[in-house]
């Protein structure tokens, strides 16, 4: 339901009356729901999305007053705003209409421009408050987050690292190894949770570089499943990849969906039993492509999946292994794809696992070939195509050693102006690895189209 075209309810056993506000809302571009009775208005308010409601007073059987003190019994429907509208005048009636909980009051014969100001005022408002609960609910998950989420990592570091200087000579190699395995555990948590947090943060403040641009998902779905090999291996969870070799570009913002395909895998393997398969597979349908993200792990009932993506409903599980989250990463997916003019869906059951869905624009005729008329990037000349190859599959593993050796070999031999060389060794000491993957991505699509 669109804020633009609100449901707008009214109540009146008049005929009449019902046709005349109901043209006139109508007009401006409303959605009009009528109801000829109170009982009928009750049941209306908890069937249907309802934004507002216009209520008479005198009605047989239940009068208006009746009728609103339902209203606001009733926890679904108490926070939809109640106008009174009846040719009642009295003080005494409009205190009445007051405190069983209406929030105007508009006296028959109504004026036009009146009524109209009214139900804008009061639509504007109730949009208002629904938008300050949002971000009081985004505030409580952040300090949530902060309080808790972000501390018992560190609590663990703390711990571990604590036995390891106490006990040190008294453990053997194999209890040491275990010891830095799970302090690798939680920083990598951390780090994850860390990115997110900064990720979210930038995108509340409008402060997150969006660059959509014809982009290979192919190259960032690897990077993704090199990333969490070895979490995988680690729990004894098969990754499975099934990408064409030739897929067409997406038009999309390579960070941001980097953070949603990151996001969904780590996902997916926190719910996957040991044992079990996690595959990503690349499709494309029509004008869209596909990365479908596929567990056979513990699985979700449908409440659980209502609300997977509202902030203010989140409510973190924990993995099959104990792993711990925010409940962050989804509500972050579905902000990025969406923003990506693309779409998140998920299929789940409990006991069958989990699939989730995102559908993405490809880049166009234009978009890609726009990728492709520049030999340059930032007015740095790229090196052969097959030189770029390697090392996108370098990068892609993290290898920094061979990316620098590559890039010095390249250059010894001719095939690497000094000005690529620069770049990759400013971006390789720093180890800017999202970077680098997104800059020799950008060469690729000069070079190849």
């Amino acid at each position: 339901m669109g804020l633009e075209q609100p449901y707008i309810m009214i109540v009146d056993d008049n005929a009449r009356n019902l046709q005349v506000l109901g043209n006139l809302l109508k007009e401006q571009g409303y959605r009009v729901l009528p109801a000829r009775s109170g009982q009928q208005a009750l049941a209306f308010a908890v069937q249907r999305e309802v934004e507002i409601i216009l209520l008479d007073i005198m009605m047989p059987e239940m009068n208006g007053f009746e009728v609103c003190e339902q209203l606001k019994s009733d926890e679904k429907t108490a926070d939809i705003p109640v106008l009174f509208i009846s040719a009642l005048s009295d003080t005494e009636d409009k205190l009445k209409g007051f405190e069983v909980g209406g929030v105007d009051y508009i006296t028959k014969p109504f004026q036009r421009e009146e009524a109209l100001a009214r139900v804008k005022t009061h639509l504007t408002l109730r949009r208002q408050r629904r938008e300050l609960s949002e971000l009081n609910a985004s505030k409580d998950k952040f300090f949530s987050i902060i309080a808790h989420d972000l501390r018992s990592p560190f609590v663990a570091l703390q711990l571990f690292s604590q036995n390891l200087v106490e006990d040190y000579e008294e453990m053997d190699d194999a209890e040491r190894l275990e010891f830095f395995g799970h302090m690798r555990a939680s920083i990598q948590s951390t780090h994850r949770l860390l990115d997110n947090l900064l990720d979210w943060a930038r995108a509340q403040t409008g402060r997150l570089p969006f660059e959509p641009a014809a982009t290979r998902l192919r190259y960032l779905i690897e990077e993704n499943l090199v990333l969490f090999r070895e979490n995988a291996s680690g729990k004894n969870v098969e990754l499975v990849s099934e990408i064409p070799e030739n897929s067409s570009p997406a038009f999309v913002d390579r960070r941001t969906t980097l953070t949603v395909v990151r996001n969904l895998i780590s996902n997916a393997i926190k719910f996957t039993k040991p044992g079990g398969t996690v595959r990503v597979v690349l499709g494309e349908t029509g004008d869209r492509l596909e990365i479908a993200v596929i567990d056979d792990g513990v699985g979700m009932d449908e409440e659980t999946i209502k609300d997977l993506f509202r902030i203010d409903k989140v409510s973190t599980r924990l993995g099959t292994n104990r792993e711990k989250g925010s409940g962050l990463g989804l509500i972050l997916c579905k902000e990025f794809v969406e923003r990506n003019d693309g779409e998140l869906r998920v299929e789940s059951a409990p006991g069958e696992g989990a699939t989730f869905v995102v559908s993405l624009p490809k880049a166009n005729d234009a978009e890609a070939k726009a990728a492709t008329i520049e030999k340059t990037v930032d007015g740095i000349e790229a090196p052969p195509a097959e030189a770029l190859k390697s090392l996108m599959n370098f990068a892609i593993r993290g290898d920094v050693n061979s990316v620098q050796k590559a890039v010095a070999d390249g250059v010894a031999k001719g095939e690497v102006r000094d000005s690529f060389a620069e770049k990759i060794s400013e971006l390789t000491r720093s180890f800017a690895m999202d970077e680098l993957t997104t800059f020799l991505e950008k060469c690729m699509n000069r070079q190849n189209g």
